[in-house]
């Protein structure tokens, strides 16, 4: 078993928490952003991971979904003041 795709699935998951941290504590919109941009990340690496015969279509939009929702967040903090 390879290390590396574990330690990159527990990165996003840290990711995750981290993000709705801020979401909670903070009370900001882009917490929840990320942490759903880290989520998908996550379900799709753990997809390839496990070995998971999924519909590439379907994986190509989870990622696609993933980044807008980043882009989201990046905005969203640069507007911040």
């Amino acid at each position: 078993m390879e290390i590396f795709p574990m330690v990159s699935l527990l990165a996003e998951a840290l990711a995750i928490v981290v993000a709705a941290s801020i979401a909670l504590k903070r009370k900001k919109a882009y917490g929840w952003l990320f942490a759903a941009s880290y989520a998908l990340f996550l379900a799709n690496d753990a997809v390839n991971f496990l070995g998971i015969a999924a519909n590439n279509t379907l994986m190509e939009i989870v990622l696609l979904v993933g980044v807008a929702f980043s882009l989201v967040a990046v905005w969203q903090l640069y507007k911040e003041k």
